[in-house]
């Protein structure tokens, strides 16, 4: 159903979502669909990821997988599974929920859910691979993968994601849809193993939330009216209703 829905993207099949919602070491995945008798019209799935919250690591839940058939639309079938999937996620004790959402479901998840709009997410596109400059800050969110999640991450079916070296820094680099241009979809310290190597990269993208970072050789953001989505990215804590400050948040 979900590849009916966005039949540009490849490979949403059952490989795919055994990956993302069986596979995962962080946890099963929470997810409802909505039927008219034996047929899927909806679909709400949300992953297992941990985080730092406050500093503090927690799970919760990433909303990945929304689909609505057309001719089912308008119908609240979709804040009906994000309420079906927010009750279950704190019934289980998982204390936030996250997403990078579009503009038609961002009101819904802050008018009617109490999500916060921390704010857009950057989309920069520069000369070789985005090096950081500038100090850590002490971030409010940011997210937690142990090796084992890492390595479940890193290899999903129908993708290949190949590995760069800079700097004394490893970066993850994934397809963009632009030619040439790879996505840079996450770095670390120490060198990702089990990657192919990326040839020399001379221009690449970036999307993400990284206060702490300057940007010597990238150009400024990319602006709304080039992005196929906002990428709003959307928070709310199932607990205790923290808010967190837009300004220590880092997310790739």
């Amino acid at each position: 159903m979900i590849a009916s829905v966005f039949p540009q993207l490849p490979g949403l099949d059952d490989r795919y979502l055994a990956w993302w919602y069986r596979d995962n070491p962080q946890g099963q995945a929470i997810a409802f669909s909505a039927f008219d008798g034996d047929k899927p019209v909806a679909h709400f799935g949300a992953p297992i990821m941990r985080g730092f919250v406050e500093g503090r690591e927690e799970t919760g839940v990433l909303f990945q997988n929304v689909a609505t058939i057309p001719g089912y639309r308008r119908q609240r079938l979709f804040p009906r599974l994000m309420e079906a999937v927010l009750e279950a996620a704190a019934h289980e004790g998982h204390t936030f929920a996250y997403a990078a959402s579009n503009a038609s479901s961002t009101p819904t998840a802050t008018k009617h859910f109490g999500f916060q709009l921390l704010c857009q997410l950057d989309v920069r596109v520069g000369a070789g691979l985005p090096h950081r400059i500038g100090p850590e800050i002490e971030s409010e969110f940011a997210i937690s993968l142990s090796p084992a999640a890492l390595e479940w991450r890193l290899r999903p079916p129908h993708r290949r994601y190949t590995t760069a070296r800079s700097r004394d820094r490893s970066y993850v680099l994934g397809p963009s849809g632009v030619r040439g241009v790879p996505a840079v979809l996450a770095s670390f310290d120490e060198p990702c193993d089990g990657l192919d190597r990326a040839g020399r990269v001379a221009t690449s993208v970036w999307v993400g939330l990284d206060p702490g970072r300057r940007w010597p050789f990238y150009w400024p953001r990319v602006p709304l009216r080039l992005r196929p989505a906002p990428l709003n990215l959307i928070f709310r804590d199932l607990r205790s209703g923290r808010r967190l400050d837009p300004a220590r948040v880092r997310i790739d």
